[in-house]
């Protein structure tokens, strides 16, 4: 409790308040799903690293956009790359 406390009154707080807003939208807890799931599958494959966040960011997309989202109207290209990096510091947790 005393972490989220703090957390709240520090300058990190000020710096991940934009980041956290947009996952806190409509699309946000969708996207943490389908960036979890691609950063997982991309990870399994023997491909260049660069190849598995292209992959990775193609198929988080195709998973928004067949739940309804428009990329540049309801999530943006920011909000799948944050996603993806949040999803790869999760593999190592």
């Amino acid at each position: 409790m005393w972490e989220k406390v703090k957390f709240l009154a520090s300058s990190l707080w000020t710096f991940f308040r934009p980041m956290i807003k947009q996952f806190l939208t409509a699309v946000g807890p969708i996207l943490t799903v389908a960036a979890t799931a691609a950063v997982e599958a991309a990870a399994a494959k023997a491909i260049s690293s660069a190849e598995k966040r292209d992959g990775a960011y193609a198929e988080i997309v195709l998973a928004l956009e067949k739940k309804g989202f428009e990329l540049g109207k309801d999530f943006t290209a920011r909000m799948v790359n944050s996603a993806i990096e949040a999803a790869v510091a999760g593999l190592s947790d």
